[in-house]
């Protein structure tokens, strides 16, 4: 079989034998393909991961020949064991299909993970982090330069760190620790400010006798940590070294004994104490055990489930992939903006895309819906939002202030030095999800808003990414994962006009799909004609008994948080326009001047009710259009559906 390493030098193998010779840059692309295995790799991300942010202008032919030299040696690999990996061309880039376990980084990952599941007793915890330790052949990516492998060493180092001490706990725990007193001394050589490896080679030392050494360990890494820190050992190092000084055993014999061993990192890095007073380094992942009790560090993994029958989205995938890559450092937490009309599928890109990016984010991934535009819940409030966050992270609610602002202070104490994915869903404005973002530079909050959110983008140098409609080749493939490809092949034209009809938007799709679905006799063309045409569409098709899936309620809240005037002109251009209109022409309609009517086609933008499609030109889709002709037939109703009570609240 064909086998990858980039745990050390950049090999392709075949029947334990190094097959064929890669340049440096060929290596440098092929380990950028290997990072994400079996996920398209965007072509702006291979070639900023290849040359960096400063590529040559032949870059694209350049990794095109080198692709090609990658295909040829697992050509000839591929004779010699059988043809079980490729490249491939799709998702805006390249993908490189194999089985994960065939590649030493994900290999490892998985094996750390199984050991880390509370099934594993402590002999196999120490089987498995064996052979994760032993894939390591010295410095990953040895002989590439450049930012981007010189990040990939510096986070898969941190990684190998907290393998290391789970394994070296591991084997002590067993009698084994003679065997990993080498292998820690050297790490903290190369690591003298890691807290949690001194603390597992004091214990390894402690357990062959070594205790003289063990102490003098301590004393002088305090040392170190206060003339180059200006801080005390953490509460880790301190119970070992009182455990030292009592002649008590490494771990409680009700710990040492037990079958099943405390979690370990699935993949991640070190987090390191940045001030005096707060934890000590603990490694990554599910949880951390503490010697000097049953502590654990909370490790919270909240996105909801993954998107089945995700399509589409090539471009903002690539934009969200390029924050990870963007070739610079961060000196603040990544922040993305994704943005959007009602049902356009804001939510399932952020998720889609979370769920891909997770393991590089070890310390945890946060969840919060803020219902900020929700037809059964009320706005979360930000003190409230940041309790639950809070809470997510494993602050007792004793060391919750009532106070807004000291909640945020603790609230960006606990993600000091974590590396963490915040997904903020359905944010209200830039308010709401201001005193939720994070102190540090290691990490990403990924928003979702009908609004624009202009605040964030303008102070906090958010990156905004619209959610356009699908186009229809997207459509077509979105119904085919939910009525079967051969459904939709075999009425081609009455599919397409029931794209047409649900205006290409995802969530009109999604519930026509279902009526179909649950009709498998039912014609396209009849579900075609139910939705009507024009002006004539009919949303009652589109409704149902969850106010998230009625198309209605999910509109309204978009026209609830609009101001008299924009909710009249939001009306008016329904009834007055079918195509685009601009500024003067939306004056007339309304009876207002143009620099009022500028302001409100702003206000209606921003909300995501029309769409500017080139300066001072504005459309919306034809659902929103039906929605407001609906409006204009009731507007008492509709105006006290906007100034009355939220639902949640009567």
């Amino acid at each position: 079989m064909t086998e990858f390493r980039v745990l050390g030098p950049v090999e392709i193998r075949a029947g334990g034998q190094p097959v064929g010779t890669l340049q440096p840059r060929q290596r440098h692309v092929l380990a950028a393909l290997l990072v994400d295995a079996n996920r398209p790799v965007a072509w702006p991300t291979l070639v900023d991961r290849t040359w960096g942010h400063r590529p040559p202008g032949d870059a694209r032919t350049s990794a095109r020949a080198h692709l090609s030299r990658i295909r040829g040696v697992l050509a000839t690999a591929g004779q010699l064991s059988g043809r079980d990996a490729q490249v491939i061309r799709g998702g805006g880039g390249y993908e490189l299909r194999t089985d994960p376990d065939r590649i030493d980084l994900h290999r490892m990952r998985r094996l750390a993970g199984q050991a880390g599941h509370p099934s594993s007793n402590t002999t196999r915890r120490v089987t498995l982090l064996r052979e994760a330790v032993g894939l390591w052949r010295g410095e990953p990516l040895a002989g590439l330069s450049g930012e981007w492998s010189d990040r990939m060493r510096a986070s898969w180092g941190q990684e190998r760190l907290g393998i290391v001490v789970a394994w070296a706990e591991a084997e002590i725990q067993i009698g084994n620790a003679a065997a990993v007193i080498g292998r820690l001394g050297d790490l903290t050589g190369e690591h003298p400010l890691v807290e949690s490896l001194a603390a597992t080679r004091m214990r390894a030392l402690q357990a062959v006798g070594r205790t003289a050494e063990a102490v003098a360990l301590f004393a002088g890494l305090r040392t170190r940590l206060a003339d180059e820190l200006g801080i005390q050992p953490g509460p880790e190092l301190q119970t070992v070294h009182r455990t030292l000084l009592r002649s008590e055993p490494p771990w409680p014999p009700s710990v040492r004994d037990q079958s099943t061993a405390p979690q370990i990192p699935v993949s991640g890095r070190m987090s390191h104490r940045r001030r005096a007073g707060t934890a000590g380094p603990v490694a990554a992942g599910p949880a951390r055990w503490s010697p000097h009790g049953r502590d654990q560090l909370a490790v919270p993994a909240q996105l909801p489930p993954d998107i089945r029958g995700f399509v589409g989205r090539a471009d903002q995938l690539n934009r969200l992939y390029g924050l990870l890559d963007s070739g610079a450092q961060p000196t603040a937490p990544v922040i993305a903006v994704l943005n959007g009309t009602a049902g356009v599928g804001k939510t399932a890109l952020a998720v889609y895309w979370a769920h891909r990016v997770a393991v590089h984010f070890p310390d945890g991934q946060l969840y919060l819906n803020l219902h900020g535009f929700d037809p059964v819940a009320r706005p979360v409030e930000p003190a409230a939002a940041i309790r639950r966050l809070l809470h997510a992270l494993g602050v007792p609610p004793a060391r919750i202030p009532a106070d807004l602002e000291a909640c945020t202070a603790v609230y960006r104490s606990e993600l000091a030095g974590r590396r963490m994915l915040i997904l903020l869903d359905n944010a209200a404005d830039a308010a709401q999800v201001r005193p939720l973002l994070p102190g540090t530079a290691d990490c990403l909050v990924l928003v979702t808003s009908r609004n624009q959110l202009t605040g964030l983008i303008a102070t906090e140098a958010a990156h905004p990414i619209a959610v356009p409609l699908l186009n229809t080749a997207e459509a077509v493939q979105l119904l085919g994962h939910r009525l079967g490809p051969d459904r939709v092949a075999g009425q081609h034209t009455a599919a397409t006009e029931v794209i047409r009809r649900c205006a290409r938007l995802p969530l009109a799709l999604a519930i026509a799909t279902a009526r179909a679905a649950t009709n498998p006799e039912m014609p396209l063309a009849a579900l075609a004609d139910e939705l009507g045409t024009g002006r004539g569409l009919r949303l009652d098709v589109l409704a149902g008994d969850d106010p998230r899936t009625d198309l209605r309620a999910v509109f309204s809240w978009s026209y609830h948080c609009l101001t008299e005037p924009a909710a009249r002109l939001f009306r008016l251009l329904a009834v007055h326009t079918t195509g685009e209109i601009g500024t003067v022409a939306a004056a007339g309609t309304a009876g207002i001047t143009a620099v009022e009517a500028a302001l409100l086609l702003a206000e209606l933008a921003h909300a995501s009710l029309i769409t500017e499609t080139r300066p001072g030109g504005y459309t919306c889709h034809d659902l929103l259009r039906a929605y407001a002709m609906e409006l204009t037939t009731a507007p008492l109703s509709a105006e006290k559906s906007r100034s009355g009570t939220h639902p949640a609240s009567a």
